[in-house]
């Protein structure tokens, strides 16, 4: 029903393909429908983010970066920390590494 969706997703490991593994878990669109290369995807997606030494997790990484590039899921748009808009009067705003904020820290600074 929509011509463009925009979506911001977290990596608890801080990874690239934690975050596209992560969109690709929990989207109920993704996970319902199939795509090219998608259980090669998932399949990879379980063991890279298991291995914390880089070069052993590049190859897989890269895979799932083409298989993702070339099932077209998505394409970023932007920087999503600087997509957030707010008054210049709000003190104390600040983003975490996965997007959220805490209101508790909010001030008016006039």
């Amino acid at each position: 029903m929509f011509d463009i969706s925009i979506y911001a997703t977290a990596s608890p490991q801080k990874l690239v393909v934690g975050m596209l593994y992560s969109y690709v878990l929990y989207s109920p669109i993704l996970m319902a429908n199939e795509w090219k290369g998608k259980e090669r995807f998932l399949s990879l997606g379980e063991t890279v983010l298991a291995n914390p030494n880089e070069k052993e997790r590049s190859e897989s990484v890269y895979e799932m970066l083409q298989i993702f590039e070339d099932a077209d899921l998505w394409y970023g748009l932007c920087d999503t920390e600087n997509a957030y808009a707010y008054n210049a009067k709000l003190g104390g705003v600040a983003f975490w590494s996965n997007g959220d904020f805490r209101y508790g820290d909010w001030y008016w600074t006039e």
